[in-house]
């Protein structure tokens, strides 16, 4: 697996429009799941998915989780690749990540909300990364999208390859309706399933809205981290989805 060294911490002061250094405990894990649920789902049963993943936010260190159906606009290129729910958790540290991963609400949820109503196997990558934080907040009850990008890397990438991806996909929280944004290489720790599905690398986008992601796809800035930073070193197309869906605080966080 491809293991490229972590970022730069960077975090943009909305104040100054400047970049600074942050503390390391900035740092925290991106928990994605992308589910192809069963033609023979109901309504009730997603619902009780949702209820049961917003359930999750009462375990020590989950920071945010935010679930939904993966949707599709006619301006977006569907690269979702069948996958049609997602959820994403963050949560402070990988030590954290693997309590999450053996507490017994996890385990209930994963039994009786998920494993009923999916129709393959799930996706799930992990990525440690700080959070970039951009000029626009989000708090509970504001229903922002999560974008996520999902990439499987040449084994030729340089690590100057990778510091540039990560450096350039951190300055698009600059980008007018970002929230945040983290990026970085996916891991597997001795503990895990390997369920990447061959994905090595993982950035997340939150925006404010779908205005603010079509804005977002147009933007000169996003479309030349695109061009200059991620099709350079692309060894597959890569996977893309987006969902809307509210940002549901963890009990123990004060704030993201």
């Amino acid at each position: 697996d491809l293991q490229p060294s972590a970022p730069p911490i960077y975090l943009l002061a909305a104040a100054t429009g400047t970049w600074a250094m942050s503390e390391a405990t900035d740092v925290g894990v991106d928990h994605v799941v992308l589910l192809k649920i069963s033609d023979k789902a109901t309504p009730e049963q997603l619902r009780q998915l949702k209820d049961g993943i917003n359930s999750l936010r009462v375990i020590p260190g989950v920071v945010d989780i935010t679930i939904g159906p993966i949707f599709g606009e006619e301006w977006m290129d569907d690269r979702r690749q069948g996958f049609d729910y997602a959820l994403r958790v963050r949560l402070l540290s990988k030590e954290d990540l693997r309590s999450y991963q053996d507490h017994d609400l996890h385990v209930k949820v994963k039994k009786e909300c998920i494993a009923p109503i999916i129709g393959g196997p799930p996706l799930a990558v992990d990525w440690e990364s700080p959070l970039v934080v951009g000029e626009r907040s989000s708090g509970p009850d504001v229903k922002g999208v999560d974008h996520i990008v999902l990439l499987k890397v040449r084994d030729e990438t340089s690590p100057e390859k990778f510091q540039r991806l990560a450096n350039e996909a951190n300055s698009i929280a600059t980008i007018s309706g970002v929230v945040s944004v983290t990026v970085g290489p996916t891991f597997v720790e001795q503990w895990m399933d390997d369920r990447r599905q061959g994905y090595s690398y993982g950035i997340r986008v939150r925006l404010s809205s779908k205005e603010a992601l079509h804005s977002y796809q147009d933007n000169d800035l996003h479309l030349k981290v695109k061009t200059e930073c991620i099709v350079p070193i692309l060894s597959s197309p890569p996977l893309a989805v987006d969902w809307e869906s509210p940002l549901v605080i963890g009990e123990q966080q004060s704030c993201r």
